[in-house]
């Protein structure tokens, strides 16, 4: 890919994800713009961008404040005469139980990660609709389309972020804007360094691939998506986790409905797609009846206790849900 002649801003490129972002940019012969509310580090990857020969600026800005916003795109406009490439990957967190969050701690992340969002792609919008041209890439999160404990702050708003970029690829598209989102899983970064090793490598057992991300993983998509290459790309999410975000499918039917058929009735039927079941499995549980309803209110201890077994044997990572429901005389029990 070769970005000679482009210019690219990537919010929050001072390190991480965001830094590995403009670097790439730069190899490929992009200008870039960085920005991050740490000056010291947005002028280190300015620096590390001109030693490649390139010419870049370092902004410090909040992208909640509309204001400073706005002033960080007429500077790129007066340094380089145009924006090409939006990448808006600025982010934070905020982790707590829903029950102990602060409504500061909602409030911090839902500016920086969704606001900080609408506002730089507001002043993009309308600098590449001049020049009928443009490429904007949200950095979206796993966590928005599989949900994380402690993280409802940081889930909505990357959520929203996947919902806004679908809107405005509809609505940007009259002007040439491609208009896409990247998906990170659990990637290497300076942020991710504070996690626990234990929490880490339960993590990187939840990925197929048995690794976690390096952010050029993240670059290589996003260099993609601003390319020409991608010119009849728009409105998608392209998960980057390793496999980390999958769905498997499988339904088995249950005809016999008496107690005592049932665990083997399961069993005959798991095992024809290849499922690895427990013996004895629901042998203890009186009725059907009570089967759903114990899944229904505590899903997490019967999948632990009584059907951890009953779920076809897939790779490590697969992200599966199981429920069970009745109709008639059969029951449906689903690995997805």
């Amino acid at each position: 890919m070769n970005f000679t002649g482009k210019t690219a801003l990537v919010t929050g490129s001072g390190s991480g994800i965001g830094k590995s972002i403009a670097l790439m940019f730069a190899q490929a012969g992009a200008n870039v713009a960085i920005n991050d509310v740490s000056q010291k580090d947005a002028d280190s990857t300015a620096q590390e961008i001109e030693s490649l020969g390139r010419e870049a600026i370092s902004i410090f800005a909040n992208v909640a404040v509309q204001e400073e916003v706005r002033e960080m795109f007429e500077s790129v406009k007066s340094t380089f005469g145009q924006i090409d490439i939006l990448v808006n990957n600025a982010g934070i967190t905020r982790d707590g139980f829903l029950m102990k969050m602060t409504e500061d701690q909602w409030d911090q992340v839902i500016d920086v990660n969704l606001k900080g969002v609408f506002n730089c792609c507001k002043f993009a919008a309308r600098m590449m609709s001049e020049r009928q041209y443009g490429k904007i890439i949200n950095i979206a999160s796993a966590s928005a389309q599989m949900g994380n404990i402690e993280q409802s702050n940081y889930a909505a708003s990357k959520g929203g972020v996947i919902s806004m970029t679908k809107t405005l690829a509809k609505e940007l598209a009259q002007f040439h804007i491609n208009v896409n989102a990247v998906s990170p899983g659990f990637i290497e970064t300076p942020m991710t360094e504070k996690v626990p090793e234990k929490v880490k490598e339960y993590l990187i057992q939840q990925i197929p691939l048995g690794r976690a991300g390096k952010p050029e993983d993240v670059g290589n998509v996003v260099c993609f998506l601003a390319s020409d290459q991608a010119a009849y790309v728009t409105g998608q999410v392209i998960s980057c986790s390793g496999g980390m975000y999958v769905l498997v499918y499988k339904d088995f039917m249950v005809t016999d409905l008496t107690t005592a058929n049932l665990s083997q009735e399961i069993m005959t039927k798991a095992k024809a797609f290849g499922a690895g079941v427990s013996t004895g499995l629901v042998n203890d549980i009186p009725s059907v009846a009570e089967l759903v309803s114990r899944i229904a209110s505590d899903a997490e201890k019967i999948i632990q206790e009584r059907i951890s077994g009953l779920s076809r044997r897939i790779e490590p990572g697969v992200h599966e849900r199981r429920s069970l429901r009745r109709e008639g005389n059969t029951c449906h029990l689903s690995v997805f």
